[in-house]
């Protein structure tokens, strides 16, 4: 298959993939969210990948992004494993080493599918797919993080069930954490929510560097106090 076809197949796999989007969304770790919920997530993993040039800083601001919404880390998300046929690159001194063909590919699944994680997710395996490359994988420490959020939604709401009443309590307690780590923490949390005015993560040398030191810390409450000011703060870096 040529360049030009697989343009042609993926512009079709993106638009039906657009079209079912909702419903995938809807599955692993997103199945218990509202709509509201996961175009937030999405979004916000967007504006990770948009404001950080360096990998390391887009895996901790992806981390710092589910870990303070509660949810475990989807396992397909941000995976760097065995690379079938493929060497170790030196592409932004990060990337594997993929052809220059190959990555006007998955730029074009970036470029089409802006603002939609999932259609853009699975352009980019269709890619890797055809290509006869293994996509890379890599298990971080925000499944570690994001089970310590998910424990205090279990605390308080039950182990998950595919009921209305169970994600109701569990957005209330979702929101409820969020709001103790302000009332609890105010110095803690003014002191993050005046990084943006430095630029966020994306510009901020400092945050990117708080946020690495957050995911170092042993302490749940500390953990939780950490990440949730650098996500607010690469939150409102990324709306404003």
């Amino acid at each position: 298959m040529t360049t030009a076809q697989r343009f042609v197949s993926l512009s079709l796999l993106s638009g039906l993939t657009l079209a079912v989007a909702p419903l995938a969304g809807a599955q692993g770790p997103f199945r218990d969210l509202d709509d509201d919920t996961r175009s937030e997530i999405r979004a916000e993993l967007e504006a990770c990948r948009e404001n950080n040039e360096e990998v390391e800083d887009r895996k901790a601001c992806a981390e710092a992004v589910f870990a303070s919404h509660g949810i475990e880390k989807p396992e397909n998300h941000g995976r760097r494993g065995q690379r079938r046929g493929q060497r170790r690159g030196q592409r932004d001194g990060q990337k594997q080493d993929i052809p220059e063909d190959v990555r006007e590919e998955l730029k074009a699944c970036r470029e089409e599918n802006i603002g939609d994680h999932e259609a853009a997710k699975a352009c980019a395996k269709e890619v890797f797919s055809e290509n006869g490359i293994e996509m890379p994988e890599h298990r971080g420490r925000g499944q570690k993080i994001g089970h310590k959020f998910r424990s205090n939604i279990t605390e308080t709401c039950g182990e998950r069930e595919s009921t209305e009443e169970w994600r109701e309590c569990a957005k209330e307690a979702r929101g409820t954490i969020r709001s103790e780590f302000q009332e609890e923490r105010p110095r803690a949390f003014n002191r993050f929510q005046n990084r943006r005015r430095r630029g966020g993560i994306g510009a901020s040398a400092d945050l990117r560097s708080e946020l690495r030191a957050c995911l170092e810390l042993e302490d749940n409450e500390e953990l939780r106090e950490c990440v949730f000011g650098v996500r607010q703060a690469a939150r409102e870096q990324s709306q404003g």
